[in-house]
């Protein structure tokens, strides 16, 4: 092994597209023993501004493996920096890894399947109401051990950037819903405190 890369990933070469600069995932999409590679280009332009784009690149030998994405993802809809975040994880538990991919506004989920099954279109598309910057931040894990990776959201720009997150657990792909099961808040209380004397320290209530 040494320091030279042996693969080079250049995307489609776009000006400002911000090509690798986010959050990438490494999974097994296709099930076929080797991980695949997911990178965003968060600032990918099309007809409606800067949208974003994500790239499947399937894994194999070293030898074999090419540079030339094999799928690529667009939003559904307009949408502001898709392909910001993106994280995998096995949501219908049928052995191929799904891909999550997340903006400001959505966050869209793929299911895995074989190379000549897979397709660029969204299964399902989750969101939240309002501009909250809902799934800049996603994580997938099976939180209730059911076998199911759950998917977890985050909204930090929630309220007044309070934030909050959203949990919607994983199920079989006739039976994943759209709506949250759970939403994590932290609700923190200062309490008011005053110390007299030479120096005076007060703190507000939120």
């Amino acid at each position: 092994m040494d320091a030279h890369p042996d693969k080079i990933f250049d995307g489609e070469a776009e000006k400002g597209a911000e090509f690798g600069a986010c959050y990438p995932a490494v999974y097994d999409i296709d099930n076929d023993g080797y991980d695949d590679i997911i990178l965003g280009a968060c600032h990918a332009i099309d007809k409606t501004g800067r949208a974003g784009r994500a790239y499947l690149y399937f894994g194999n030998t070293k030898e074999s493996m090419d540079t030339s994405a094999d799928l690529i993802f667009k939003p559904e809809n307009p949408e502001y920096s898709f392909g910001y975040t993106i994280r995998c994880g096995d949501i219908d538990n049928d052995g191929f890894g799904d891909i999550v991919v997340g903006g400001y506004a959505r966050a869209h989920l793929y299911y895995g399947a074989s190379k000549s099954n897979m397709d660029a279109k969204a299964d399902v598309i989750l969101k939240s109401k309002g501009n909250d910057r809902f799934s800049i931040g996603i994580a997938c894990v099976d939180q209730n051990r059911d076998g199911y990776d759950d998917v977890v959201i985050g909204a930090p720009g929630y309220g007044h950037w309070d934030g909050r997150a959203y949990l919607f657990y994983g199920n079989s792909r006739r039976n994943i819903d759209t709506d949250p099961d759970m939403i994590l808040m932290v609700r923190l209380k200062i309490v008011d405190l005053v110390i007299t004397g030479p120096v005076a320290i007060s703190t507000v209530t939120r």
